[in-house]
C-alpha cells in the first residue's frame, strides 16, 4: 500500500501543477496569486517530502509512524477532502467576495519617484525595527513582524518602480540597491527561511503585478525568473549557513560564514530537508492513540499569539515544540519547533471539527485576497501590502499554522497602514504622488501593446466578463464597475 501512497502523492503534485497552469491559461486564476503561493507550499511542505520519505523510506529519529502506509493513506483521504472543500469554498467566493468589493484605497497611483520615496522609509522603518525593537524584551516578537513587514514592502515598492524602467539607472540603481538591502537586514537575527522567502516573494509579486502581468507569458517567465534566481542564491546561503539546531545568527555571522561553494549545498538542503512530510505522517499515525485530540488547538493559539506567556504561563504551546517534547528530541537550539505540516495539525487538532473548519477559513481568507486583487489591478497601496506577508503564507502548509497565520496577519496589517501613514505624510509635507516626468515612462517592450493602450484597456469595463471570472492575460480589463459595484 505504501507504493500506492506514493503515487497518488506524486499524482496529486501533477494535478496541482496543472490546474495552476491550466487557470493562468485559461484565466481564471493569475499565475501570481496566493492561491498559488498556497498550492507551492501544500506541495513543497506536504506532498513531494512524504512521496520521497515513504519511497525512500526515511523519517524522523524518533519520530517514525509505526504504519507509514495507513498513516500514508489517511493523509492522501485527509488532503483531498481538504482541496475538495478548499477549491469549491474559493471559487464560490462565499463570504469573501462582498467583503473584498469593499477594500481599495483613496490614494491615487503613485508615480515611481513617490514609490521610490517609500521604499527608502519603510527600508528605514524595517532596519529600525530589525536591529532595535526586535532585541528589546517584551516587544521583540512585534518587532520581528513589523520588520518584515517594512523591508516587504520596501522590496515591493522599488520593484514596482523598477522593474518597468529595469535599464534607467535613475531607477535601476536605487531599486536595486532597496531590494537587495531589504533582503539582507531580513536576514538578521532570523530563525529560518520564511523572513527573506517573503521578501523575496515581494519582489516577486510587485513585479508580476506592477508590470510583468501585462506583457505576456515570456516576460513573465523570464524576468520573474531573474528576481526569483537572487532570491534562491540568498536562500541558499542561509540554509547552508545556519546550521542543522536552527540557531539564531546576526548577519554579520551569516555573511562571515558564506561561500560560494556553499550555494549548492543550500540548494540541496532545501530541497531535500523538509521536516514536515515525515512528521505529519508521525503525527496522524500516534493520534488518538498514543496522543489524545487536541482539539482545534491551532484555532486557540492564533487567538491565544497577542497574550505574553509571562502574563498566561499556560497558554497554548506550539505543536511543534510539543512534539519535541513527546519525542524527547535533544541537542535542539531553545525553542526549536519542527513543522507538523497542514494534515498532520488537523491529525491532531480533531479532524472531524478541524478538517472541514480550517479549510473554509484558508479558503475564504485566500479567496479574499485573490478578490481584492482583482478589483485594485494597478494600485501598490493595495498589491504591495497583499504581498508582504507571502513567505509566511506558503510557510501555513509547512506549520505552525496558527503562528504562520497570525504573522502573515499582522505583515499584511503593517504593510497596509504603513503605506497609508507614510503617504499621508508625504501629501501633508507637499510632495506629490503623482508625476508627469518623461524619465518615469516604462521601458518599450517588443511586439506588446504601448502603455496608453494597456491603460485604457485597464480602464475600460469589461461588459462580457463573468462576476466572478478573474481577469488575466486576456485583455487585462476590470470586470467590474467600480463605482457602481461598491456601493
Amino acid at each position: 500500500m505504501q507504493t500506492v501512497v506514493v503515487i497518488l502523492s506524486a499524482l496529486t503534485i501533477a494535478w496541482l501543477f496543472g490546474q495552476m497552469l491550466v487557470n493562468h491559461l485559461t484565466h481564471k486564476v493569475d499565475l501570481l496569486s496566493t492561491r498559488n503561493i498556497f498550492y507551492l507550499g501544500m506541495i513543497n511542505f506536504q506532498f513531494f517530502p512524504i512521496t520521497v520519505c515513504l519511497w525512500q523510506d526515511r523519517y524522523m529519529p524518533r519520530l517514525t509512524p509505526t504504519d507509514p502506509a495507513t498513516a500514508g493513506m489517511i493523509f492522501i483521504v485527509f488532503s483531498w477532502l481538504f482541496l475538495a472543500i478548499f477549491n469549491l469554498v474559493y471559487a464560490r467566493g462565499w463570504v469573501a467576495s462582498p467583503i473584498a468589493r469593499r477594500v481599495y484605497s483613496k490614494f491615487p497611483v503613485p508615480s515611481p519617484n513617490a514609490l521610490l520615496m517609500l521604499a527608502v522609509v519603510f527600508l528605514v522603518l524595517g532596519t529600525i525595527n530589525r536591529f532595535i525593537i526586535m532585541t528589546t524584551p517584551r516587544i521583540s516578537t512585534l518587532g520581528a513582524i513589523f520588520s518584515i513587514g517594512f523591508l516587504g514592502a520596501s522590496a515591493g515598492c522599488a520593484m514596482w518602480a523598477w522593474l518597468p524602467r529595469l535599464w534607467n539607472p535613475i531607477y535601476a540603481i536605487p531599486g536595486s540597491f532597496i531590494t537587495l538591502a531589504s533582503m539582507l537586514v531580513s536576514m538578521h537575527l532570523s530563525f529560518g527561511r520564511r523572513d527573506l522567502l517573503s521578501v523575496v516573494l515581494a519582489c516577486v509579486w510587485a513585479g508580476y503585478w506592477g508590470y510583468l502581468r501585462e506583457r505576456g507569458n515570456f516576460a513573465i517567465f523570464t524576468r520573474l525568473g531573474g528576481i526569483g534566481a537572487v532570491g534562491v542564491v540568498l536562500l541558499a546561503l542561509l540554509s547552508a549557513t545556519r546550521g542543522e539546531a536552527g540557531e539564531i545568527r546576526s548577519i554579520n555571522q551569516i555573511i562571515s560564514d558564506m561561500s560560494s561553494s556553499q550555494v549548492s549545498s543550500g540548494i540541496q538542503h532545501m530541497a531535500t530537508v523538509q521536516d514536515a512530510g515525515p512528521i505529519t505522517l508521525y503525527l496522524i499515525d500516534t493520534r488518538p492513540g498514543d496522543f489524545p485530540y487536541d482539539t482545534l488547538h491551532s484555532l486557540k493559539y492564533i487567538i491565544t499569539q497577542p497574550i505574553l506567556r509571562e502574563w498566561w504561563p499556560e497558554k497554548p504551546n506550539a505543536l511543534g515544540m510539543d512534539i519535541v517534547t513527546q519525542a524527547g528530541v535533544r541537542n535542539l537550539a531553545r525553542g526549536f519547533s519542527y513543522g507538523p505540516g497542514l494534515m498532520g495539525h488537523i491529525a491532531n487538532d480533531n479532524p472531524y471539527l478541524a478538517l472541514p473548519i480550517y479549510t473554509v477559513l484558508i479558503a475564504i481568507a485566500l479567496s479574499f485576497l485573490d478578490r481584492v486583487c482583482r478589483f485594485n489591478l494597478n494600485n501598490p497601496f493595495v498589491m504591495i501590502p497583499v504581498g508582504a506577508g507571502l513567505g509566511e503564507l506558503m510557510a501555513v502548509p509547512r506549520g505552525e499554522l496558527g503562528l504562520f497565520a497570525f504573522r502573515c496577519v499582522f505583515m499584511f496589517l503593517t504593510a497596509w497602514f504603513g503605506m497609508w501613514a507614510v503617504a499621508k505624510l508625504m501629501i501633508a509635507s507637499g510632495l506629490q504622488l503623482q508625476g508627469t516626468g518623461a524619465d518615469e515612462a516604462p521601458d518599450a517592450v517588443e511586439d506588446q501593446a504601448s502603455e496608453p493602450e494597456l491603460q485604457n484597456r485597464d480602464q475600460a469595463p469589461a461588459a462580457d466578463a463573468p462576476a466572478d471570472s478573474f481577469p488575466s492575460l486576456q485583455g487585462y480589463r476590470l470586470g467590474y464597475d467600480a463605482a457602481g459595484d461598491r456601493n
